[in-house]
């Protein structure tokens, strides 16, 4: 979602910039802050940094400067952080964090400071997650930073957009992590109709909110509510925004929430075409817009895998689907290497690969061990990253059941699955899909029992177990 204000600084860029050179005689700022905020808007950030901490130097009260200073280095973190260098990004966000204080002994009642600060607890939390650290500490900050801001200006309906996003982020944590996010969805709602109500002629509010959608149908989904109302309020709210910005990243979520529908109607036994159209067309042109917007390959990969899965189920060719699954994904990795939801969708098409080569009796190894090294390249950028625990056993279970079938021994390669099956349960209890695996785990294992003439009672008893407590977690 940063994509999103890095296409509206891409937008307003030239313009900008037009408007800076033809001010750099006015004294009013000062040339050597002009050319800060030239070089600033030109992505120079070491040349930006250098000349704002020189205008900082002949100006007594410097707030100006030092904001400044702390957006430039906001916005190389951000940079950083999306290439997958987190490291560097922390310490950029932490000297932000920094000079905004800074910023706030000069002038402690500075609105765009406290906003700032709101700005940069969101970046925090959104790093935290991509990072595989504990999100808890930037989401407790970033609430009271937020708050603080709007005590200071209660009708500012970009901190109330911030506010939103830090509270879907940490709904988007609680449901990956088997909590319940009704009620964070419900306060990042009121955040964000706030935001249409004091800026109704901006694309922010409406972004948000289909935001809160998007997460809201995605959890309802996967506990087999009816997703598809929450879905259609997204894409309404996401088609307000790009029909006011007609950008990239607008574009990008509009395709998603294609996808989504695409996911939610082929789950119901429709195999809606049009869908799978739409979402290819909004995100060709996004990229046609911003090549280098890595998000929408890897949206586009999805909307791919999810035909070719579709295909799959139907007894139809799903090759050429996951061929252009395996491609979009592959572009994301060529931009962002660290894009831990590309590495997963090469993961599981992989595995649809597979399932499809075993079901016409050609080798599936190949696209076994290309799926398990993508979803250890996910685990390896966050180890508790539930869907690449539970896939990564599926992947494991199928090739112990192809094993099984060729006559060979499948107890070591089952093992590995039930590791981290037994993982994806400890991390998330309430995720039904990791029981469904393991049960079917267990039931390979009993037939192997049973090919070798011994007892399978203790397998299928497991397998029993864990079939029921799929379903059992499934309704709770």
């Amino acid at each position: 979602r940063e994509a999103r204000r890095r296409e509206l600084a891409e937008r307003y860029r030239t313009p900008i910039l037009q408007f800076l050179r033809q001010g750099r005689s006015v004294e009013l700022a000062g040339p050597a802050y002009v050319e800060a905020l030239v070089a600033f808007y030109e992505r120079r950030y070491d040349e930006a940094l250098t000349r704002v901490r020189a205008a900082a130097a002949q100006n007594p009260w410097p707030y100006e400067e030092r904001l400044l200073e702390a957006e430039v280095l906001r916005d190389r973190g951000v940079e950083a952080a999306e290439r997958g260098r987190y490291d560097e990004a922390q310490d950029l966000f932490r000297r932000a964090e920094s000079v905004y204080r800074g910023v706030l002994e000069i002038a402690r009642s500075f609105p765009s400071a406290h906003g700032a600060l709101c700005r940069l607890a969101v970046h925090r939390l959104d790093l935290a997650v991509r990072a595989g650290q504990d999100p808890e500490p930037p989401w407790e900050a970033g609430r009271t930073l937020c708050q603080r801001a709007l005590q200071v200006d209660p009708e500012d309906a970009y901190t109330y957009a911030r506010l939103a996003e830090l509270h879907w982020r940490w709904a988007l944590y609680e449901y990956q992590h088997g909590q319940d996010p009704l009620a964070t969805l419900e306060a990042a709602r009121r955040a964000a109709e706030t935001v249409i109500r004091l800026r109704p002629d901006q694309a922010i509010g409406y972004e948000v909110l289909g935001d809160v959608y998007e997460i809201q149908g995605s959890y309802m989904m996967a506990w087999g509510m009816d997703a598809g109302p929450a879905f259609e309020k997204a894409l309404e709210n996401y088609q307000k925004a790009l029909q006011i910005s007609p950008d990239a990243a607008h574009y990008n979520m509009v395709g998603l929430m294609y996808g989504n529908l695409l996911q939610y109607e082929l789950e119901r036994g429709r195999a809606p075409a049009d869908r799978l159209r739409r979402a290819a067309e909004a995100f060709q042109m996004a990229l046609r817009l911003n090549p280098s917007l890595y998000n929408a390959y890897s949206n586009l990969g999805r909307a791919y895998r999810f035909w070719g899965e579709s295909e799959l189920r139907r007894g139809r060719d799903p090759t050429t689907s996951l061929a252009q699954a395996l491609d979009a994904y592959r572009r994301s990795l060529q931009i962002n290497p660290n894009h831990i939801v590309a590495y997963f969708g090469l993961g599981k098409t992989h595995q649809l690969v597979a399932e499809y080569r075993m079901a016409t009796c050609a080798s599936p190894e190949e696209a076994l061990q290309a799926s398990v090294e993508a979803f250890r390249e996910a685990l390896r950028r966050d180890a508790r990253y539930i869907f690449a625990l539970y896939e990564l056993g599926q992947t494991f279970g199928l090739q112990a059941r192809h094993q099984m079938t060729r006559g060979q021994d499948p107890w070591p390669t089952a093992r590995q699955a039930l590791e981290f099956l037994d993982r994806a349960v400890e991390v998330n209890p309430r995720e039904a899909s990791a029981y469904a695996v393991r049960s079917r785990v267990y039931q390979t294992l009993a037939l192997d029992a049973l090919r070798r003439g011994e007892d399978p009672a203790e397998f299928l008893n497991r397998a029993v177990a864990d079939g029921q407590a799929a379903r059992q977690v499934s309704f709770l």
